[in-house]
């Protein structure tokens, strides 16, 4: 069965030193979306 609609993936880091790209490393998305926790 073929998925005509777009693959979307959603990453939530909560620190600068996190690396995002690894959260969906090996997953074929069409948009991502990023979430970075600013501040304390």
């Amino acid at each position: 069965m073929k998925n005509n609609g777009q693959q979307v993936g959603y990453v939530r880091v909560s620190s600068l030193l996190q690396n995002e790209s690894r959260q969906l490393e090996g997953i074929d998305l069409d948009i991502v979306f990023t979430d970075i926790k600013q501040g304390p």
